[in-house]
């Protein structure tokens, strides 16, 4: 490993599965999974799994790790006069996704304009956004599905 300039660090690629190995240990770690025949998919690593980092775009963006399609709002307890209502918090340890595109990375920039650049921010959103570090993986030219030259 090496730091550059930017204060990023930069590793040998025969060093990458070791660092995931390690990270498995203090991280909910998300990478892109082959299952199967089926198109890679962001889904969070077991030890012994294997995550596909030389190449190939999951069939959906990380997004979904921060905007699920499902999520509880808020907590009832209790019942009648006694009835109290709690927000929901997300519960979620400190996550790392692997092999985040520049596009999807800055894609992720104007979710936080939505969800976090308003008067009333979505706190389970600002929540997952905060405990969720990202590790990019460089394109060496846009695929035929990439926006990139859209966004940025």
């Amino acid at each position: 490993m090496r730091p550059n300039d930017l204060g990023a660090v930069i590793l040998k690629k025969t060093d990458v599965i070791p660092w995931v190995q390690a990270l498995l240990s203090s991280y909910r770690v998300v990478a892109p999974v082959r299952e199967g025949d089926a198109p890679l998919r962001y889904r969070p690593l077991t030890a012994g799994a294997t995550a596909v980092l030389d190449g190939g775009r999951p069939l959906r963006a990380p997004k979904e790790y921060f905007v699920p399609q499902v999520e509880p709002l808020l907590t009832f307890r209790g019942s009648g006069q006694a009835l109290t209502v709690q927000p929901a918090t997300t519960g979620e340890s400190v996550a790392v996704i692997l092999s985040v595109r520049p596009c999807d990375a800055r894609a992720l920039t104007r979710l936080d304009d939505v969800f976090l650049g308003r008067k009333d921010a979505d706190s389970l959103y600002e929540g997952r956004r905060r405990a969720t570090r990202l590790v990019g993986l460089a394109c060496v030219a846009p695929s035929w599905g990439c926006f990139c030259t859209s966004v940025g």
